[in-house]
């Protein structure tokens, strides 16, 4: 249970209710994500994040985007983010394999950072070398 009460869609108004109907525009659903009616009690913060969540959905692409945000949900682990990401990433055609090898991939990336960082291993001298040239 949220430790506050979230913005109900009926009560909305203002610029509030502009940013609802624009994210249920965006993703094709018919309601507001919790995470939303939360900032939605500071219709400065509502805007900015939502501002901030297009941007970056624009910029990398909405399948990126919630790839990205599904691999570190996993690994938060954040049940409510993990939940919204998978059903953005199955709407856009996603399969469970697909599902389940960008969480193993998520996996097998935090795994070996705790096993690189745990025997402090350095970045190799020849990487190093091949990130600068392409710079």
């Amino acid at each position: 249970m949220a430790l506050i009460k979230l913005v109900a869609e009926d009560q909305a108004s203002g610029d509030v209710k502009q940013v609802f109907d624009e994210i249920k525009s965006r993703y094709q659903i018919d309601f507001v994500p919790n995470i939303m009616k939360a900032w939605a009690h500071n219709a400065g913060a509502l805007r900015n994040n939502w501002e901030r969540i297009k941007h970056h959905e624009d910029v990398l692409g909405m399948e990126l985007a919630h790839a990205v945000g599904l691999s570190i949900a996993s690994s938060s682990p954040c049940n409510y983010c993990m939940d919204f990401h998978t059903m953005v990433l199955e709407r856009l055609g996603w399969s469970p394999e697909k599902l389940e090898n960008l969480v193993s991939w998520a996996a097998q990336n935090v795994g070996g950072n705790v096993y690189a960082n745990g025997l402090r291993l350095e970045i190799d001298s020849e990487a190093v070398q091949m990130i600068k040239k392409a710079a």
